[in-house]
């Protein structure tokens, strides 16, 4: 490693990108800047005190330890001398600069921000549930009305009540994000209702019940409310419970 004098520096003016910024060093002709990352290697040679130094010699070269407020204001004076801007009046030693944007605090920061589903796609996309909720438990409610007795006709019977406490969950979060319900029915009442036997009609019941845990894990990470999140979450594991069920009689 060869250590070339302080003053062996120069700057590339050739390099739009590079142009003004100070060359300390090379190593095998690459050119080391000043306040690059680049620490001292033993191929390099030129102004190793001024590159960064990472342990050793760099800690000895700390003489104060100055508050964040001064730190920020000693920048701003630089950049403000580097610029060539002037000052009308110039703050008040030890004053902290208002700067143009404040700090964010974490209870600030936007749903959007933070990778959450805004207001307006939760609120179609708990209207979408509940349309599709309110399909599927008229689809078993009628069919099991049409299956007489028997082992068949009671999972018919237990599959609505499950439709039926997630419409009513889903009618009740919707009404506390101040929106309202949406009173339609899931086309897919009328695609299930035309399948004339009763068995193929749930298998199909259970393709659409498929759609809805998808639709629920694609979007409960992206919940915000936790007990809405909550809820949804029992809803996601209910239909998968229903799911396995049908199947058995599939």
């Amino acid at each position: 490693m060869r250590v070339l004098p302080n003053s062996v520096t120069r700057s590339e003016h050739g390099d739009p990108f590079r142009a003004g910024r100070q060359v300390i060093g090379e190593e095998e002709a690459r050119p080391i800047y000043l306040f690059s990352t680049d620490s001292p290697l033993r191929d390099m040679t030129g102004n190793f005190e001024a590159m960064a130094l990472y342990a050793g010699q760099g800690a000895g070269l700390i003489d104060s330890i100055p508050s964040a407020a001064e730190r920020l204001n000693t920048i701003v004076d630089e950049a403000t001398r580097a610029l060539g801007i002037t000052q009308e009046a110039a703050p008040n030693e030890g004053a902290v600069r208002e700067f143009s944007s404040p700090a964010c605090l974490m209870h600030e920061v936007s749903d959007a921000h933070m990778g959450y589903v805004v207001k307006y796609a939760l609120t179609l996309f708990l209207k979408e549930l509940l349309e599709a909720e309110r399909a599927g438990a008229r689809v078993t409610r009628e069919s099991a009305r049409a299956a007489g007795p028997g082992p068949f006709a009671d999972l018919l019977r237990t599959v609505p009540r499950d439709e039926a406490r997630w419409c009513r969950m889903l009618l009740c979060q919707l009404k506390a994000l101040g929106e309202k319900p949406s009173s339609e029915t899931g086309a897919f009442y009328g695609k299930a209702m035309a399948i004339a036997d009763l068995r193929e009609r749930m298998n199909f019941l259970n393709r659409g019940q498929g759609w809805v845990v998808r639709r629920l894990r694609e979007n409960l990470p992206r919940v915000h409310d936790r007990d809405l999140h909550a809820s949804l979450c029992e809803m996601l594991q209910s239909h998968q419970a229903n799911i396995a069920l049908v199947n058995v009689f599939g």
